[in-house]
């Protein structure tokens, strides 16, 4: 199975999906958005797996070939 590069947006209600993905195994990359720094940098020190972050959703977007974006509720 290929592995898949997965973007999450929003960290709020988002860390949930953060969570599973960082367990997945066919998660190869797994990238995260949120414009709170704080969050940014509690999510990465909490899941290692989290390869890069982005304070917009604009900037992970140009930055990333990601095949999926779950997008949290609290983002907007």
């Amino acid at each position: 199975m290929r592995q898949l590069r997965v973007g999450v947006v929003g960290l709020g209600l988002g860390r949930h999906h953060v969570a599973a993905c960082a367990q997945a195994e066919h998660v190869g990359r797994l990238v995260i958005c949120d414009p709170d720094t704080n969050r940014l940098e509690g999510i990465r020190a909490e899941f290692p797996r989290v390869a890069a972050a982005y304070e917009s959703a604009a900037g992970m977007l140009s930055a990333e070939r990601l095949d999926a974006v779950p997008e949290s509720a609290d983002f907007a």
